[in-house]
């Protein structure tokens, strides 16, 4: 049964990100989760990107999906994109055109507005911390156009160094940035590399109503396979919900409303996996836009989650392929030394309990030279997606699919 509309709240929580490029080179808060309380005010162009970049989060997730459909599935949508929003300021051609085209954005100077000003708000953010920042080998020259503009609209301030100790100065500034939850986000000796991009951050918060643990109990949970034993977080709080026949959508709100997780929860007779492949903005926005607000009873199973994807084919079937290539990748704007993406992976962390969420995530990607009704609980026991995001906005920075919560307790 589809509800009237009472409160329209985009609901957002974020997790943390971090995304990182590197080029290889031939060349000679507090201690405790706090809570926001801000609004970040976008004109109709920003609006119209926050759209984008939400279809590109599911974009992002169903090309991931379709390798992981018997599996759990996180991703950071909002890392991807900052990751190759700073990556196209340095792509000139059909290297630059492939990445705003799977970004859905025709005009660079917009993508870039709507970054600076989620940066900038970011950046007071006591919930949400992020940084970005661009590495290169004293061996080649940045051209300066492009350090002005990561500083300008991704406050990224711009490193040269040695890149025989590349490796342990950016891991330290990974882990200082995501609060030492990714201590050794780069494996790799990166004497033989020039260039690194990175963007860094780390979200904490309580939720607005916190779940007691007296309360948490063992419930079943009906995985992708089988019935199985967890353990479930149980409240009463107020909830903004939408539900229709086939789905459930409720908005968990996080300390001070900032953030908010929202779980999409389909009957159980809806295939999972067909239900992500036919997610799109347009349908996000409508089922907020008809959630009304109401004190129910919650029961959300407590889950702990790593993470870790190759990014290359998923963005390859998004349509970005020259960036990869030896022959076609165009980094000129960037610097004179020739370059493509050889290696492009995502590693998060994410921890949801009674208390509230703790999460880390970090992108990186290695180059080398161009050679029910509306009074019943909301109990969370059946496979299901999660969103966190920014409530003001509705920018989609985290996704996820859950089919089974073996080995997340």
């Amino acid at each position: 049964m589809k509800l009237s509309m009472k409160t329209k709240r985009l609901a957002m929580a974020l997790a943390a990100s971090l995304a990182l490029l590197i080029g290889l080179s031939a060349c000679d808060s507090n201690d405790e989760p706090g809570g926001d309380d801000f609004n970040i005010e976008l004109t109709a162009e920003g609006q119209v990107v926050v759209e984008q970049a939400n279809d590109f989060a599911f974009n992002l997730m169903r090309q991931i999906n379709e390798g992981e459909k018997n599996n759990n599935v996180l991703l950071s949508p909002y890392s991807a994109a900052t990751l190759l929003s700073m990556l196209a300021n340095g792509a000139a051609g059909d290297t630059r055109d492939q990445m705003l085209q799977a970004l859905g954005h025709a005009n660079l100077d917009q993508l870039n507005s709507y970054y600076a000003k989620l940066t900038r708000s970011f950046s007071g953010s006591n919930t949400f911390m992020t940084a970005n920042s661009l590495w290169s080998s004293k061996n080649i020259s940045m051209k300066s156009q492009y350090v002005n503009d990561l500083k300008n609209y991704y406050q990224a301030p711009h490193f040269s160094i040695d890149f025989s100790t590349a490796t342990k100065r950016i891991n330290k500034w990974i882990s200082d940035n995501t609060k030492g939850m990714i201590p050794e986000a780069i494996h790799a000796d990166l004497t033989n590399h020039c260039v690194c991009l990175v963007n860094a951050a780390y979200f904490a918060s309580k939720w607005n109503t916190k779940f007691d643990q007296k309360d948490t109990k063992e419930e079943n949970f009906i995985g992708i396979n089988a019935w199985e034993k967890v353990q479930m977080m149980h409240n009463e709080q107020f909830v903004s919900r939408y539900d229709d026949d086939d789905l459930t959508v409720a908005t968990i709100p996080y300390q001070n409303h900032a953030y908010n997780l929202i779980i999409l929860l389909p009957e159980k007779s809806v295939d999972i996996n067909q239900f992500v492949n036919e997610l799109t903005s347009e349908k996000l926005s409508y089922w907020l836009s008809n959630q009304v607000t109401e004190k129910v009873r919650v029961g959300l199973p407590y889950w702990k989650m790593d993470y870790r994807i190759d990014l290359i084919p998923t963005l390859k079937q998004m349509g970005i392929t020259d960036a990869f290539s030896m022959l076609k990748a165009n980094f000129t704007p960037s610097t004179d030394a020739q370059w493509c993406v050889k290696l492009c992976e995502q590693n998060i962390l994410i921890k949801v309990d009674e208390e509230g969420t703790v999460a880390a995530v970090e992108t990186h990607a290695v180059g080398g030279f161009t050679s029910p009704g509306p009074t019943s609980p909301i109990i969370v026991n059946r496979p299901f997606v999660y969103l966190i995001t920014e409530n003001s906005t509705g920018t989609i920075l985290f996704a996820g699919k859950i089919v089974t919560m073996r080995d997340l307790q």
